[in-house]
């Protein structure tokens, strides 16, 4: 990995953290409420952090996997990329959920439950069979937009740390790592940066678990570049033609 790949990669980071940042120097708290100050926002909010949702995380997947493949056809062999983005998901989704398992963090949306007092607390949430989490969860939602309470009835499981920063993090730092020109590095940063941005303003996760995703990811991405990528064309030559 060069000083440079290694600069770069730590720039958009250091990018990446301004958003988690922003909302601590807001004092930025998710409540019910809040929704309604940008509903008309809201289907592009949901659209955009479906995209790191399964099952349409897949295709996002697929995409952005076949876009580097394309982009990096002249410097890598397509196992080489094709191995590295499967390194980069497999491995930080694994610590996601290993992580996820031993914190157990409730998500905002979760909390707001227990400050209304609809709940005792976020652990009196969790003990509760799904459908009588979903009904509390529509309940809290009622006045706002209905996308909203569907995709928190989908994802009430524990928050820290947050899939989606992780996922849409380490496709910014694979194209980054790459070496990939500025003019697919930029927009795929500002892709990430609003994919954080959503799981915040939807109640699905606090600044904090936006920060340690991100920087799992940073650190995780530096060694893959660092110790697995220069072994990659010895196993996997490039064999390129016009």
């Amino acid at each position: 990995m060069s000083v440079k790949s290694f600069q770069m990669l730590w720039v958009y980071t250091l990018l990446m953290l301004c958003v988690p940042a922003g909302a601590w120097t807001a004092a930025y708290v998710w409540l019910p409420e809040n929704a309604l100050n940008f509903s008309s926002a809201l289907p592009y909010w949901l659209w955009l952090t479906d995209m790191g949702t399964p099952p349409y995380a897949v295709l996002t997947t697929i995409c952005l996997t076949a876009a580097l493949v394309w982009l990096l056809r002249r410097r890598y062999a397509w196992q080489t990329v094709l191995l590295m983005c499967a390194l980069s998901l497999g491995i930080t989704q694994g610590v996601k959920s290993a992580m996820k398992r031993g914190f157990q963090e409730p998500r905002p949306f979760v909390t707001a439950l227990a400050l209304s007092g609809k709940v005792n607390t976020p652990d009196d949430f969790y003990r509760l069979p799904d459908n009588e989490q979903n009904a509390l969860v529509y309940t809290q939602m009622k006045n706002s937009d209905g996308g909203v309470a569907a995709h928190q009835a989908d994802h009430h499981d524990y928050s820290f740390p947050s899939g989606h920063t992780i996922f849409a993090v380490s496709w910014l730092l694979l194209a980054v790592g790459f070496g990939c020109r500025q003019c697919v590095c930029a927009p795929l940063a500002c892709w990430a940066g609003a994919m954080l941005l959503s799981r915040l303003l939807l109640g699905m996760h606090y600044p904090i678990d936006l920060l340690v995703s991100t920087l799992v990811a940073a650190v995780l991405h530096t060694g893959l570049f660092a110790w697995v990528l220069p072994r990659l064309p010895q196993r996997f030559p490039l064999v390129y033609s016009n």
